[in-house]
């Protein structure tokens, strides 16, 4: 298993590179979809799912957010998860008693296997409240300032390592440097 998850992680950063990035991630989230729908019912079909930097350190994001530090209201803080690939993140927020959470991805594999995922954390419709939405955060159709929290895992260093070079010219305070 960690050789198979160390091939993934190459496969990952190879496609980004090589700026393959949505291919990649709309065929890895029809191969999860496929393994959570398709897990053996003694196995948790949860555990097949794929967290960008890992599990633990989601929760802890999820601690964060939820804690009095940053003093959100669960009822009515409306937060969004961009890149939210399979949505367990937003379903942890959920469980975590947030009731205004946004998943949105580019990918619309991403937003099938969210809401498979959701399915497995509440049963019946009623429960649902994490809406998922396919958007490309560089080109959003989301209202500006709709948000108490924006929250990104991974979605920034995807478009980082897949931008194109820019022509040289003045550089701006926040350009990395030459």
């Amino acid at each position: 298993a960690p050789e198979r998850r160390r091939e993934e992680e190459v496969a990952m950063l190879l496609a980004m590179l090589g700026n393959e990035h949505a291919a990649y991630w709309q065929q890895r989230y029809v191969r999860e979809l496929d393994e959570v729908k398709f897990a053996a019912e003694s196995a948790d079909p949860m555990e097949k799912l794929f967290v960008w930097f890992g599990k633990v350190q989601m929760l802890l994001a999820a601690q964060t957010i939820a804690s009095d530090a940053l003093a959100l209201d669960k009822e009515t803080a409306a937060v969004l998860d961009v890149g939210c690939g399979n949505g367990f993140f937003c379903e942890v927020l959920h469980m975590m008693g947030f009731k205004n959470v946004t998943g949105s991805d580019y990918s619309p594999a991403s937003i099938r296997l969210s809401t498979h995922v959701q399915m497995h954390f509440r049963k019946s419709e009623r429960e649902w409240g994490t809406k998922y939405l396919v958007d490309n955060i560089l080109w959003t159709r989301l209202a500006p300032a709709s948000y108490d929290l924006i929250h990104d895992s991974g979605t920034l260093d995807s478009i980082a390592m897949t931008l194109a070079e820019q022509p040289a010219g003045p550089r701006g305070p926040f350009d990395p440097p030459p």
